[in-house]
């Protein structure tokens, strides 16, 4: 996919999941679209920083990509990580990708499978197709761990 290609798909994506998008929110989504990532970066991070899911992940995918910013998955990471546990699905997901693969964190099988679970329940396109394709190299016991944290997460989450 190219970069533009990227570039549209995040912004209709998160359009769509956002609904009425703030004024600071669009001018970030603006700047990201016309290539402007540090314009980007500057908008989000005030919003990422009173705890709008949506641009704590745009903050996550700008260094993921290196866009704007140094490439750097482990600060990409932490910013994934507080989007998802504010219920962004999309953050929640690519927590699962970034344990599966190992990127900005130790290759960890059943944090994957315990990300793919809650976003499989935030009913984010993919979320269960991807927890039955990583259990395939888990054993049944981390695959029962896995699903058992993420039960905790959802439960938690829930209380709040």
């Amino acid at each position: 996919m190219t970069r533009a290609a990227r570039r549209s798909v995040l912004a209709a994506f998160v359009l769509l999941a956002a609904g009425p998008v703030p004024a600071d929110f669009q001018t970030a989504l603006d700047a990201y679209n016309a290539g402007d990532f540090e314009t980007a970066y500057n908008e989000w991070l005030p919003l990422a920083e009173k705890d709008s899911a949506e641009a704590q992940f745009n903050i996550g995918l700008l260094f993921d990509r290196g866009e704007g910013r140094e490439q750097d998955f482990e600060s990409a990471l932490e910013w994934y990580v507080r989007s998802a546990e504010n219920g962004f699905a999309r953050g929640q997901f690519r927590l699962g990708e970034m344990h599966e693969a190992g990127r900005g964190v130790e290759r960890n099988l059943i944090q994957a499978r315990k990300w793919f679970a809650i976003a499989a329940e935030s009913r984010y396109p993919n979320g269960r197709k991807r927890k039955k394709k990583v259990a395939k190299g888990m054993t049944p016991g981390e695959i029962a761990l896995g699903d058992m944290w993420a039960r905790e997460f959802l439960k938690i989450r829930k209380a709040r």
